[in-house]
């Protein structure tokens, strides 16, 4: 989920960090008050970072399903599987 329109060059970026990658993993974000709420049937863990091309970095305890508050800098998220 974006917050603005992407660039020509940002989905060339999404593109090529998932092409060739299929899981059976889906990462469905949900607004739950004031927070946005993270879960991933399947497995996998959740990574995230401040920019779209990263660095990204395994959130620590994370578990299905996982709450962001609102109030929080920008953040990407994905799902690692192995």
């Amino acid at each position: 989920m974006f917050d603005q329109t992407l660039g020509a060059s940002q989905i060339n970026t999404l593109y090529q960090a998932g092409a060739g990658i299929f899981y059976d993993v889906a990462l469905a974000p949900q607004w739950a008050g004031g927070h946005l709420q993270f879960s991933w049937p399947g497995g996998g863990k959740l990574m995230q970072a401040d920019r779209l091309d990263g660095p990204w970095t395994k959130v620590n305890s994370a578990t299905s399903p996982y709450s962001v508050t609102a109030t929080e800098s920008q953040k990407f998220f994905r799902i690692q599987v192995q």
